[in-house]
Protein backbone atom coordinates (compact mmCIF):
# COMPACT_ATOMS: atom_id res chain seq x y z
CA UNK A 1 0.00 0.00 0.00
CA UNK A 2 2.71 2.52 0.66
CA UNK A 3 4.00 1.93 -2.70
CA UNK A 4 0.92 3.81 -3.95
CA UNK A 5 1.09 7.09 -1.73
CA UNK A 6 3.76 8.27 -4.38
CA UNK A 7 1.60 8.01 -7.34
CA UNK A 8 -1.42 9.45 -5.42
CA UNK A 9 0.92 12.38 -4.52
CA UNK A 10 2.10 12.84 -8.14
CA UNK A 11 -1.46 12.54 -9.18
CA UNK A 12 -2.66 15.08 -7.38
CA UNK A 13 0.58 17.16 -8.06
CA UNK A 14 -0.62 17.04 -11.38
CA UNK A 15 -4.12 18.56 -11.12
CA UNK A 16 -2.69 21.32 -8.92
CA UNK A 17 -0.18 22.06 -12.00
CA UNK A 18 -3.40 21.90 -14.49
CA UNK A 19 -5.68 24.06 -12.85
CA UNK A 20 -2.57 26.65 -12.40
CA UNK A 21 -1.89 26.30 -16.41
CA UNK A 22 -5.82 26.83 -16.63
CA UNK A 23 -5.60 29.93 -14.36
CA UNK A 24 -2.78 31.60 -15.93
CA UNK A 25 -4.22 30.59 -19.11
CA UNK A 26 -6.73 32.97 -18.80
CA UNK A 27 -5.01 35.26 -17.37
CA UNK A 28 -2.84 35.54 -20.61
CA UNK A 29 -6.39 35.47 -22.55
CA UNK A 30 -7.26 38.66 -20.85
CA UNK A 31 -3.85 40.46 -21.40
CA UNK A 32 -4.18 39.95 -25.38
CA UNK A 33 -7.79 40.75 -25.32
CA UNK A 34 -6.83 43.68 -23.60
CA UNK A 35 -3.60 44.53 -24.76
CA UNK A 36 -3.13 43.34 -28.34
CA UNK A 37 -3.21 45.70 -31.38
CA UNK A 38 -4.33 42.77 -33.55
CA UNK A 39 -8.19 42.89 -33.75
CA UNK A 40 -8.19 38.89 -34.78
CA UNK A 41 -6.02 37.95 -31.63
CA UNK A 42 -8.37 40.01 -29.84
CA UNK A 43 -11.25 37.95 -30.71
CA UNK A 44 -9.53 34.82 -30.30
CA UNK A 45 -8.68 35.33 -27.04
CA UNK A 46 -12.50 36.49 -26.25
CA UNK A 47 -14.17 33.44 -27.60
CA UNK A 48 -11.22 31.30 -26.13
CA UNK A 49 -12.55 32.55 -22.55
CA UNK A 50 -16.05 31.81 -23.49
CA UNK A 51 -15.23 28.27 -24.30
CA UNK A 52 -13.06 28.58 -20.88
CA UNK A 53 -15.79 29.80 -18.79
CA UNK A 54 -13.75 32.51 -18.01
CA UNK A 55 -15.80 35.24 -19.51
CA UNK A 56 -17.92 37.82 -17.41
CA UNK A 57 -19.88 41.21 -16.57
CA UNK A 58 -16.68 43.01 -16.31
CA UNK A 59 -14.52 41.80 -18.86
CA UNK A 60 -18.14 42.64 -21.58
CA UNK A 61 -17.97 45.82 -20.39
CA UNK A 62 -14.34 46.66 -21.32
CA UNK A 63 -14.71 44.88 -24.68
CA UNK A 64 -18.01 46.52 -25.81
CA UNK A 65 -15.69 49.70 -25.67
CA UNK A 66 -13.02 48.04 -28.03
CA UNK A 67 -12.30 50.33 -30.78
CA UNK A 68 -13.31 46.86 -33.03
CA UNK A 69 -16.50 46.82 -33.96
CA UNK A 70 -16.42 43.28 -34.50
CA UNK A 71 -15.01 42.63 -30.86
CA UNK A 72 -18.15 45.11 -30.08
CA UNK A 73 -20.38 42.38 -31.79
CA UNK A 74 -19.09 39.64 -30.06
CA UNK A 75 -19.35 41.20 -26.52
CA UNK A 76 -22.78 41.62 -27.10
CA UNK A 77 -23.25 38.04 -28.05
CA UNK A 78 -21.46 37.02 -25.30
CA UNK A 79 -23.33 39.76 -22.72
CA UNK A 80 -26.65 38.30 -23.85
CA UNK A 81 -26.68 35.24 -21.67
CA UNK A 82 -24.89 37.08 -18.66
CA UNK A 83 -27.18 40.75 -18.74
CA UNK A 84 -30.38 38.77 -17.49
CA UNK A 85 -28.64 39.15 -13.77
CA UNK A 86 -26.92 41.69 -14.58
CA UNK A 87 -28.98 45.47 -14.81
CA UNK A 88 -25.82 47.42 -15.23
CA UNK A 89 -24.46 45.49 -18.39
CA UNK A 90 -28.21 45.34 -19.45
CA UNK A 91 -27.89 49.03 -19.69
CA UNK A 92 -25.02 49.15 -21.48
CA UNK A 93 -25.78 46.83 -24.16
CA UNK A 94 -28.86 48.55 -24.79
CA UNK A 95 -26.87 51.71 -24.93
CA UNK A 96 -25.21 50.05 -28.07
CA UNK A 97 -27.94 50.60 -30.01
CA UNK A 98 -26.39 53.54 -30.96
CA UNK A 99 -23.52 52.33 -32.25
CA UNK A 100 -22.49 53.60 -35.86
CA UNK A 101 -21.92 50.03 -37.05
CA UNK A 102 -23.64 47.66 -39.38
CA UNK A 103 -21.77 44.39 -37.79
CA UNK A 104 -22.69 45.53 -33.85
CA UNK A 105 -26.36 47.07 -35.21
CA UNK A 106 -26.55 43.16 -36.73
CA UNK A 107 -25.92 41.52 -33.30
CA UNK A 108 -28.38 43.67 -31.63
CA UNK A 109 -31.08 42.70 -33.74
CA UNK A 110 -30.32 39.37 -32.67
CA UNK A 111 -29.76 39.69 -29.05
CA UNK A 112 -31.99 42.63 -27.55
CA UNK A 113 -35.20 40.63 -28.07
CA UNK A 114 -33.38 38.12 -25.12
CA UNK A 115 -33.45 40.92 -22.67
CA UNK A 116 -36.20 41.42 -20.36
CA UNK A 117 -36.99 44.89 -19.52
CA UNK A 118 -38.91 47.20 -21.82
CA UNK A 119 -36.12 49.15 -22.04
CA UNK A 120 -34.82 47.16 -24.24
CA UNK A 121 -38.04 45.98 -26.12
CA UNK A 122 -38.21 49.86 -26.76
CA UNK A 123 -34.26 50.27 -28.24
CA UNK A 124 -35.21 47.18 -30.33
CA UNK A 125 -38.13 48.25 -32.55
CA UNK A 126 -36.34 51.44 -32.90
CA UNK A 127 -33.17 49.53 -34.25
CA UNK A 128 -35.92 47.19 -36.17
CA UNK A 129 -37.42 50.30 -37.99
CA UNK A 130 -34.20 52.08 -38.78
CA UNK A 131 -32.87 49.01 -40.27
CA UNK A 132 -35.41 48.21 -42.48
CA UNK A 133 -34.55 51.33 -44.29
CA UNK A 134 -30.58 51.04 -44.21
CA UNK A 135 -28.69 51.50 -47.28
CA UNK A 136 -26.44 48.62 -45.28
CA UNK A 137 -27.63 45.34 -47.29
CA UNK A 138 -26.85 42.65 -44.32
CA UNK A 139 -28.45 45.08 -41.66
CA UNK A 140 -31.31 45.43 -44.04
CA UNK A 141 -31.73 41.83 -44.34
CA UNK A 142 -31.25 40.83 -40.68
CA UNK A 143 -34.09 42.87 -40.64
CA UNK A 144 -36.31 41.94 -42.78
CA UNK A 145 -35.68 38.23 -41.70
CA UNK A 146 -36.74 39.01 -38.22
CA UNK A 147 -39.98 40.81 -39.19
CA UNK A 148 -41.09 37.91 -41.64
CA UNK A 149 -40.30 35.55 -38.84
CA UNK A 150 -42.27 37.69 -36.44
CA UNK A 151 -45.15 37.97 -38.17
CA UNK A 152 -44.92 34.06 -39.43
CA UNK A 153 -45.37 33.36 -35.60
CA UNK A 154 -48.18 36.33 -35.62
CA UNK A 155 -51.71 34.76 -35.38
CA UNK A 156 -53.28 37.14 -37.68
Amino acid sequence: MSRFIPVILLVLNLSVVAVQAASEGAGALLHILNTDQSDAKRLEALRALEKTGDMDAPQILRSICDISPVIRAEAVRLGTRIAAADPELELRLVALANDLTSVVKVQLLKSLPYFPSVRAAAAFQKLLAEALVSKDAKLRAQAEALRKSSQSADPQ
